[in-house]
């Protein structure tokens, strides 16, 4: 077989105590409390049962489950699956950073995604611009409902001059993730342009899984069960952990899809706009390859 697989691991949170267990083979569980060693004892169970040395996990949230600090009721679409855009000079945004080089308010122009090489797994991430632009392929597409695709705009993804079945997702309802009191900000990965003050932010925080976006409860109100959550690094599509969970049983429409879980917070643990380590150099602004 093929290295490098996506397993769908059942995964339950109790007083502080994980369990796991692989959904293609039951027998493969872990539990402690600790995620991360449950995770690495789950992977060491998959190499034994089949030789993959390189698996990763999608971690299938419950209907919901409540935090301290508010619920996780959705996911939003991530992934581990990189191509690259075909001209790194080719202007897919309306307005750029000329420090960052991210693309203004993420705001697109009419131009098409042209890729170097087709995606393999069902979500994608196009290199080479900012933000990040995640696709979407067309054996996904087909799981949502007539009224869950009224939610954005599809714009075909193109690939030796010609639509590859992918799609870029043109969101209609945005709402941007923020930053949950008491977590830790340190991280090197998160700064805010000198320039355009565009943020880059993930949060540490114990309990919660690495990441895990949060945004504000209220900021939900009134939007259809599809939506997208813009963490600044790209836009992502999110739905409710039922509707996912029902959208997985597909396994070859959701070919390796993976996701993040979305916490919804109450407004007293919200911070709209965590401060950040301010940069005026990039490495990718200066980088050639």
């Amino acid at each position: 077989m093929s290295e490098g697989k996506v397993y769908d691991c059942k995964y339950e949170e109790k007083d502080g105590e994980y369990f796991l267990e692989l959904v293609d083979n039951p027998s493969i569980q872990s539990e402690g409390d600790d995620l991360e060693e449950c995770k690495i004892d789950i992977y060491f169970q998959i190499m034994d049962w089949n030789g993959d040395g390189e698996a990763a996990l999608e971690l299938l949230p419950s209907h919901s489950k409540k935090t301290k600090m508010g619920i996780q009721l959705y996911v939003s679409a991530s992934f581990n699956d990189w191509t690259c855009i075909k001209d790194k000079n080719y202007q897919v945004y309306k307005e750029l950073c000329p420090t960052c080089k991210y693309g203004i308010n993420g705001e697109r122009n009419d131009a098409l995604l042209e890729i170097t090489c087709k995606p393999r797994a069902t979500f994608s991430g196009v290199q080479g611009i900012y933000p990040v632009i995640l696709i979407y392929s067309d054996r996904f597409m087909s799981l949502l409902t007539a009224e869950e695709q009224l939610t954005f705009e599809k714009r075909p993804v193109l690939y030796q001059g010609k639509e590859c079945g992918y799609w870029e997702l043109l969101p209609k309802q945005i709402v941007k993730t923020v930053g949950p009191k008491m977590a830790s900000y340190m991280m090197s990965g998160n700064w805010e342009c000198i320039k355009c003050g565009h943020k880059i932010f993930d949060p540490e925080m114990k309990g919660y899984r690495s990441g895990s976006h949060f945004i504000k409860k209220s900021d939900i109100d009134n939007l259809p069960s599809v939506f997208f959550i813009d963490d600044r690094f790209l836009k992502s599509l999110t739905i409710r952990n039922d509707r996912w969970n029902e959208l997985k049983q597909f396994k070859k429409e959701t070919r390796g899809a993976i996701s993040d879980p979305v916490i919804l917070l109450e407004p007293q643990y919200v911070v709209e706009n965590p401060p950040m380590k301010k940069k005026d150099t990039f490495g990718w602004v200066d980088c050639k390859a």
